[in-house]
């Protein structure tokens, strides 16, 4: 359950609806009462044991008890994830000490929630809270086969029939550590969503509902899960796959848990493409505000299944009473589209993005250059640092809450009409801090306020009658998450976007100004007069821009969608901007060159490029850090012939990965040699067929699962095989040009131009990959 990091961790360490006629919301049934159902089983969630906490143990034990009351004989238990607080062998421990001393039915099922992978917020020696070292030498892997050993599951998703009804449990396969902006939310590879395509076929009927357990929910569907608790709004990273997936078989009944709000809240049972319920917790239930009800107060579901319906109750185990809320699901169900989904922007909708004007600070090389028109190039304060951050996937500019960059003011800087952009993140959520301003009785900024956790955009107005500041604000931040917030001012209202998304709409009539006290910009910081300053921030700025406009709603979701699909090759980036051996990116991966490669400009691919003849080449030395799991491969380049084997770019001869063009096919194949459980060997994908003196540009990605080839931008070829990316023992250099041998030979030598070579650690998505090639048509 995400918002426990900020509450629960912390206390843990010191009327009826008019409803469709196959869904009724009441007290019970007295039919129902004298009609024996066909299975009957609890379903629990978010019980959060912890070693030494009293009230975990004596809650989640008097559930069972109060189960156990209500039917002896039920067919199984289902604990839907967030099994403990910090998934450590002493939670499951005492989980499983109360199994053994509560009784519960025999059969029991369990989900992996977002805590248990907690270990990595903890020091391994002190055992206390440690965000600032995460994740403290825990990996997700670990994680992961602790739960499965303590839990005695043979695999994190996994299907069961139960008197031949269907019962499928999902768990999150990635958290934090993968990829930071995963959050507390579930992450479901594709093949998991394969798997879960093919488990919902088996013998399935439309009068038959089929269960399916994940802890997190879909959001905009059960109590909770809109902008009343906006860290709920995702929860499932692939949810609209999933949504698609399960939309296909309306019968699902999906069971969650992850948000606490108590199944006592009216909406916590739905039906839209299918059925979804939320459990509650057993160890801290929420209210209809988003805040713990405290006590011991405790709650679940207990569902009875008859023919062609679904009887879903919510108890209050500490009242040992039913919750009003009783839901009768009858079947079949049709389904119907969800009317609260809000339909995502469409960024690439408009015509071409604006560039921003007044200021552009990208953070790619330098701290203080402006790439925009205006050229309002700033000055260090203290010492901000650019360095490459993989949350964002790029360079940032990172401030340590005494460094800030200084723009001076001009008259420039003080548009009637604005907008204004930050992508950032916060270290630390305890004083307030200004992303990026031009304040003190003046312009506009961004302005963190601590006591609401929500960022404040700050525009002064000034009206027909009156001045004043006019504010707009955020949902609640969380720290170290990154955000792209965009204030626009059109001279009638103040509009406020978080993420792509409009969240707020302040209206009032004037220009901006400056009040009469006329101050620098700064970034990092509240500027003073006289060079003075307040309000520092600490924490990572991906992107600050001003325009002299008001941006419309359709172009702040172009802006997002570049920034979300923008992501920067931390392994290998050459460019061939000036030199042939010279690596951009963080790893500053220099190379060597062998021969006489050449740098010069090129009509074709409208920049300078590397000229390659047969026998130059660059060759990279081999690190660690050029052999990744998971890897992205990119390259630019034509060639002159079509007569020989020639490589682009590779790191092969039984390992890693390269490219390579076959002369007898006239394609480019790309060879990937991936470790699996029971075998390695090399997975090959290939492009249409090429043409001599033709640029192109192919990326290679591989997530674990998949390899997928994309030709200028469109993907053309994929092959699966589950592993990780690695050598058959013999380790070799990573070469531009040629296939490198041991002992600093080569072979297969390119004639021809290469316009870049990326090498990223990471799986780009297929959207990246489309912005990758877009941005090199512009």
């Amino acid at each position: 359950m995400q918002k426990l990091m900020k509450l629960s961790l912390i206390a843990a360490l010191s009327a009826t609806l008019l409803l469709p006629t196959s869904f009724r919301s009441g007290q019970g049934n007295t039919a129902e009462a004298a009609e024996k159902p066909l299975i009957s089983f609890p379903v629990i969630s978010d019980i959060h044991m912890m070693q030494n906490d009293y009230i975990s143990e004596k809650k989640f034990s008097d559930a069972l008890k109060d189960l156990n009351k209500i039917n002896s004989k039920s067919d199984a238990l289902i604990i839907n994830g967030d099994l403990t607080t910090f998934g450590r062998n002493e939670d499951y421990d005492l989980m499983q000490k109360v199994l053994k001393s509560a009784p519960h039915p025999k059969k029991v099922f369990y989900t992996i929630g977002n805590h248990e992978f907690y270990k990595a917020w903890l020091d391994p020696k002190t055992g206390s809270n440690s965000p600032d070292s995460f994740p403290n030498g825990e990996t997700e892997k670990m994680s992961i086969d602790r739960y499965l050993k303590k839990t005695g599951m043979q695999k994190l998703y996994y299907d069961q029939w139960i008197n031949d009804h269907h019962f499928i449990f999902l768990g999150s396969e990635k958290y934090r550590q993968s990829d930071p902006t995963n959050g507390e939310d579930a992450f479901l590879s594709q093949t998991q969503l394969d798997w879960l395509k093919s488990k919902l076929k088996e013998k399935a009927s439309a009068n038959k509902p089929i269960f399916l357990f994940l802890h997190q929910p879909i959001g905009y569907t059960v109590a909770g899960t809109d902008m009343s608790a906006p860290e709920n709004t995702r929860s499932v990273i692939q949810y609209k796959q999933l949504t698609e997936i399960l939309a296909q078989y309306p019968q699902v009944v999906y069971f969650s848990g992850h948000t606490h709000w108590s199944p006592g809240i009216a909406k916590q049972t739905v039906q839209y493409e299918f059925s979804m319920s939320n459990s509650g917790s057993v160890r801290d239930p929420y209210n209809d505000k988003d805040r713990p009800t405290g006590g011991m107060n405790s709650d679940g579901l207990y569902v009875q299944v008859y023919k062609n319906k679904v009887v879903i109750k919510a108890r209050d185990f500490n009242k040992k009473q039913w919750y009003k809320q009783t839901y009768t699901l009858n079947f079949p169900y049709k389904g119907k589209k969800n009317p609260n989904q809000p339909s995502e922007p469409e960024p690439l909708a408009c015509i071409a993005p604006v560039k921003a004007d007044l200021v552009d600070y990208r953070f790619e090389k330098s701290a203080i250059e402006d790439s925009s028109p205006g050229k309002n190039n700033g000055i260090s304060v203290g010492t901000p640092t650019v360095q490459y951050d993989q949350a964002f996937g790029k360079n940032v500019l990172v401030l340590d809450g005494k460094s800030y960059v200084r723009i001076k003011d001009n008259a420039g800087l003080r548009p009637e009409a604005l907008t204004l952009t930050a992508q950032y993140s916060l270290d630390t959520l305890e004083g307030t801090q200004d992303i990026f301003a031009k304040n003190q009785n003046s312009d506009y900024g961004f302005e963190f306020n601590p006591a609401t956790k929500q960022l404040e955009a700050w525009f002064y107005v000034k009206g027909d009658k009156e001045s004043k500041y006019v504010i707009a604000m955020t949902p609640p931040l969380k720290a170290k998450t990154v955000y792209t917030t965009v204030a626009t001012y059109d001279g009638k209202e103040l509009v406020m976007y978080q993420d792509g998304v409009k969240v707020d709409t302040q209206p009032f009539k004037g220009k901006l100004s400056n009040g009469g006290t006329i101050v620098d910009l700064a970034i990092g910081v509240d500027p003073e007069p006289e060079d003075g300053a307040r309000s520092n921030m600490t924490g990572k700025v991906g992107l600050v821009q001003v325009y002299s406009k008001a941006l419309t709603q359709e172009q702040v979701g172009c802006l997002q969608q570049q920034l979300k699909n923008q992501v920067t090759a931390d392994l290998v980036n050459y460019r061939f901007d000036t030199s042939a051996t010279e690596d951009s990116s963080q790893a500053k991966n220099n190379g060597i060159a062998v021969g006489n490669p050449l740098v010069q400009f090129d009509p074709s691919f409208g920049k300078n490029v590397l000229v390659l003849d047969g026998k130059s080449y660059v060759r990279i030395k081999d690190n660690a850090g050029l052999r990744p799991d998971t890897v992205t491969l990119a390259t630019q380049f034509s060639l002159d012939n079509m007569e020989s084997v020639q490589d682009p770019v590779a790191k092969n001869q039984s390992s890693d990965y390269g490219f390579e063009f076959n002369p007898a096919t006239k394609k480019l194949e790309a060879w990937f040699y991936v470790k699996g459980d029971t075998d390695s060997q090399y997975v090959i994908t290939i492009t249409p067929e090429l043409k001599a003196k033709t640029v192109y540009t192919v990326v290679a990605t591989y997530d674990g699962h998949d390899l997928i080839m994309y030709l200028n931008g469109a993907k053309v070829d994929s092959k699966s095989m589950k592993g990780k990316i690695s050598s058959a023992g013999d380790i070799v250099d990573l070469t531009i040009g040629a296939d490198p041998e041991k002992d600093d030979g080569a072979r297969s030598n390119m004639i021809g131009k290469i316009g870049f070579v990326k090498v990223y650690s990471k799986a780009l998505n297929k959207d990246q990959v489309a912005a990758l090639f877009a941005g090199l048509q512009k």
